[in-house]
């Protein structure tokens, strides 16, 4: 499906996807290759290059290193990045 809105007249800058495609690393070399931007969400036991598993990364990191940034503000107020609404 991608690869087919890839070759379309469509103007494609970036590709969201969930978990179970950001851990599919084909899917990161082929966008990386059409030079098209993406954001995909990624098991916490997905390993980062250079660092390993990502939630130890993160468990490593300091306070100070991130905040969480609300997502969306609906009916129900802010969807928070961290945890359930």
């Amino acid at each position: 499906m991608i690869q087919r809105a890839l070759a379309s007249p469509l103007p494609i800058a970036w590709v969201t996807a969930d978990s179970a495609y950001g851990q599919e690393w084909r899917l990161r070399r082929m966008l990386e290759g059409a030079g098209v931007g993406y954001v995909l969400a990624v098991p916490k036991s997905q390993p980062a290059p250079a660092l390993g598993r990502i939630d130890l990364v993160i468990a490593q990191a300091p306070d100070e290193a991130g905040n969480a940034i609300p997502a969306v503000t609906g009916r129900r107020g802010h969807a928070s990045t961290t945890g359930p609404r």
